[in-house]
């Protein structure tokens, strides 16, 4: 499922969600043009950074915090404790009385890599905290608008059986929106474009 946030311009003076005064707006397309970057006016403190990588098409992926994380190693007791909170929850007691004692001879071989993946991906991939940072959030509208200034785009499984969390920044623009919507919105978290 895909989904987009636009950030919007606004033509009043107030701050609704959603909605870029015209002066950060200009201050941003300015800084942009004169440096070349994006306009990242970070909290004092943060306590997250949200990293942007550049790819092909142009646009930005973000990362939450550790952008090479990897998935871990886990026996298949750790797996189930880790992800589903105990063996019996991801077996189901079903399972557990009928074949209980083939799990108990295998429970402390490690787990298979794909599906230890497919978990990870889904829950706490640096992608997938992105996304779970961001979608709740009130950062802008949906569906498509005449006068948006940026885009985030949201990627929940891009096709059927994919885990996939993803979310995508259109441009540097929508970086230097992002940051300041985060900001506004009291969050505590930096936007850092990688390999800058």
């Amino acid at each position: 499922m895909l989904s987009r946030r636009q950030f919007l311009l606004a033509t009043t003076g107030t701050l609704t969600p959603g909605f870029i005064l015209p002066n950060f707006l200009e201050k941003a397309v300015s800084y942009l043009e004169t440096y070349d970057r994006p306009l990242l006016l970070p909290p004092e403190n943060p306590e997250h950074i949200l990293y942007a990588s550049h790819n092909e098409e142009g646009s930005y992926y973000l990362f939450l915090d550790e952008p090479t994380l990897q998935p871990p190693r886990f026996t298949w007791r750790q797996f189930m404790e880790h992800y589903f909170g105990s063996v019996e929850e991801y077996l189901g007691i079903d399972h557990i009385s009928e074949a209980g004692e083939v799990w108990r001879e295998d429970l402390d071989a490690e787990a298979e890599f794909e599906t230890v993946l497919d978990c990870y991906m889904r829950r706490e991939s640096p992608e997938a905290r992105a996304f779970y940072l961001l979608k709740p959030l009130n950062l802008g509208l949906g569906g498509n608008h005449a006068d948006a200034m940026g885009e985030l785009e949201f990627i929940d499984g891009p096709m059927p059986g994919s885990l996939y969390l993803a979310v995508y920044a259109q441009d540097r623009l929508t970086l230097s929106i992002l940051q300041h919507e985060l900001n506004r919105l009291g969050q505590s978290v930096k936007v850092e474009i990688e390999n800058l």
